[in-house]
């Protein structure tokens, strides 16, 4: 998987991807690289324009939508799985993105 050479954000979204089912941090993916936090975290924003918790943000909102639609599995359990130790800040953040709570958008 590693490519030496390639873009910094090409290295860490393919770690993501390949490790999405542990909810990877930034210390885990620049442990993997082998470069300091800070460094990867400064090349992600350049080479992609948002940062590495925003793109984590977004994919967790991506799969929660994807686990609501196609699951019926209890919020706390989605929660859970996207790496969320408390259900009610998932909520908190799932309503700041879509203006709704995971509840209100699987019965709508």
């Amino acid at each position: 998987m590693e490519r030496e050479g390639a873009p910094i954000a090409t290295r860490v979204k393919e770690f993501v991807e390949a490790h999405s089912d542990n909810n990877p941090n930034l210390q885990d993916v620049a442990a993997y690289l082998y470069l300091n936090p800070a460094y990867v975290s400064k090349r992600f924003k350049e080479e992609t324009g948002e940062n590495f918790t925003e793109y984590m943000s977004r994919l967790r909102m991506n799969k929660a939508i994807a686990l609501l639609t196609d699951t019926n599995k209890k919020i706390s359990s989605i929660s859970e799985e996207l790496g969320y130790k408390d259900s009610s800040y998932f909520i908190k953040v799932f309503k700041r993105e879509f203006n709704l709570t995971p509840q209100e958008f699987r019965c709508r």
